[in-house]
């Protein structure tokens, strides 16, 4: 599966957990933010400190998320979350490999320090904050990068 290209529909700043969310999904940045807002407000983020999640709502960009929270996102729109053990902190380019030798019908979202980062189930395409759409892999940009959580996602239904 490839990655959605990204209809960004607000003047706001998108930063990487949603853009993440938006590739792998295809749903509306700004719909993936206002749900964020709302489990947040609600305590459903995956945040485990209620007055942290409430704290964070306070704010309309949504500059920080969790491992965890992107999980309750996607949970929350639909979508099954496999995290796969990430031993050894594999690099980017090694992960790609590991996808083109064994492609996979559904998209991941790598976390990065603290960077987070949409890749295609084949390992072609790869969307980030920098890139804004998805492009190939055959940049390099962060195939360098130790991956220290990895996020397969796959539509319910």
């Amino acid at each position: 599966m490839l990655l959605h290209r990204i209809n960004f529909d607000n003047r706001d700043k998108l930063y990487c957990g949603p853009h993440a969310i938006a590739a792998a999904t295809g749903l509306s940045p700004q719909a993936i933010v206002e749900l964020i807002t709302a489990q947040r407000i609600l305590g459903r983020s995956g945040i485990e400190e209620p007055a942290t999640a409430r704290r964070y709502a306070k704010f309309t960009d949504i500059k920080y998320m969790r491992f965890e929270e992107i999980a309750a996102t996607l949970r929350a729109i639909g979508y099954k979350c496999h995290a796969g053990p990430i031993e050894g902190r594999p690099k980017v380019w090694q992960f790609i490999e590991s996808l083109a030798k064994n492609p996979q019908p559904y998209p991941h979202i790598l976390r990065i320090s603290g960077h987070f980062l949409a890749l295609s189930g084949c390992g072609r395409q790869i969307a980030d904050t920098v890139s804004i759409q998805p492009e190939a892999t055959e940049g390099g940009r962060y195939h360098g990068s130790s991956i220290t959580h990895a996020l397969s996602i796959q539509a319910i239904g």
